[in-house]
């Protein structure tokens, strides 16, 4: 009796090597693989049993999926029900074009949909796949979720979101400046679509505000008065960024930052805002802003109260001490104020330039902005 050609025990071995004459195929489609592009036989095909048929089907996808048809084959096929490891293998593709590309390719952006819908599917495989994707790749995702939001006529800075990753200590300094490019300014007035998508859209920033890998603080959302938002949208955003990040503001920004805490009533200056209001008016850092409109000024939180009252373009008197900043020192010793009070004329500005309503104005680069002086 002849022995076989194959053994049992062979069997094993030929399936892996067969595996890996598929993995082996060159990139460029063959004429079998480009028939396989046919979305119902890709379809057919990755639902089937055999690993081989599975594995033909993916590499035909595979050369195909950098595209917009090739995305969209992609959305077509995750609505079947298709065999655990071919599903997962297809966003693990969807994934490459995802994280290889500019955030504004328009092919990162339907990746970035197939995705973000994919992280909600009731298949395990498939859900879990994608959002250990988004995870990994969570720069790319805020980087997106602020360019959808500006798409969306959003008033946010900075426009290039890629600039939060500037500076060299990024993740290392929890300390960041709410007026700096390294963290997002969002300014909700009346113009807020407040749509689900919008929320959608914030919701991704979380980790810019709660993360102690990357640092607290970079995202700072600012209610204006006039907004739509209801209750229940200011709780889940209290709900999301924290108390302190969510912020109610009149319509008018002086556009300074209070320098510590005043052992005397007024408001130190510790950073201005180029070109903002008050900096246009000559206010200074280490100045002490104690009264407005002829009123004295007890500290920042009644600054901010006071200009609730007032509309962009109209005109306010502050007295500023110049020459001595009336603070506690460490020690606790308020430091004396040997300056001389001045008036001041300020004409309010809003929180953002109009500009920021245009989804297509994109800031100038970095080596093209003015100094401020």
């Amino acid at each position: 009796m002849s022995r076989p050609l194959i053994t049992d025990a062979a069997v094993p071995r030929m399936r892996l090597i067969t595996a890996l004459a598929f993995l082996l195929l060159p990139c460029t489609a063959t004429a079998q693989q480009a028939n396989l592009a046919n979305t119902d036989q890709l379809r057919a095909t990755l639902a089937s049993p055999s690993f081989q048929e599975r594995q033909q089907a993916l590499l035909s996808l595979q050369n195909v999926i950098a595209s917009a048809d090739g995305l969209q084959q992609v959305r077509t096929l995750l609505q079947n029900d298709l065999h655990p490891d071919a599903a997962r293998r297809i966003i693990e593709l969807t994934g490459r074009v995802y994280a290889s590309r500019d955030y504004r390719d328009p092919l990162v952006r339907s990746a970035s949909e197939i995705l973000e819908q994919q992280a909600e599917s009731a298949s395990w495989f498939v859900a879990e796949a994608s959002t250990q994707i988004l995870n990994q790749a969570w720069r790319r995702r805020v980087e997106i979720a602020v360019g959808e939001l500006i798409a969306l006529g959003v008033p946010l800075e900075p426009r290039d979101p890629r600039k939060l990753w500037e500076n060299p200590a990024f993740g290392t300094d929890p300390r960041v400046s709410p007026t700096s490019d390294q963290s997002v300014r969002i300014y909700l007035d009346e113009h807020w679509p407040g749509t689900p998508e919008c929320f959608a859209l914030l919701s991704r920033l979380k980790l810019l505000a709660t993360s102690t890998r990357i640092g607290f603080g970079r995202v700072h959302i600012y209610q204006i008065d006039g907004h739509p938002l209801s209750q229940e949208d200011i709780a889940a955003l209290k709900g999301l960024f924290g108390d302190l990040r969510v912020q109610t503001r009149g319509r008018v920004c002086l556009g300074i930052l209070q320098d510590g805490f005043a052992a005397v009533p007024g408001v130190p200056v510790g950073s201005l805002s180029p070109g903002g209001s008050a900096a246009n008016a000559g206010i200074q850092r280490g100045d002490v802003i104690v009264a407005m409109n002829g009123r004295d000024l007890l500290d920042f939180d009644e600054l901010v109260t006071r200009l609730r009252e007032f509309r962009i373009g109209d005109k306010i008197q502050l007295k500023v001490v110049r020459g001595g900043i009336p603070r506690v020192l460490p020690s606790g010793i308020p430091q004396p104020n040997s300056g001389d009070a001045m008036e001041i004329e300020v004409t309010l500005q809003g929180w953002y330039a109009p500009k920021l309503l245009d989804p297509n104005y994109e800031e100038p680069p970095a080596d093209q902005v003015p100094t401020p002086r």
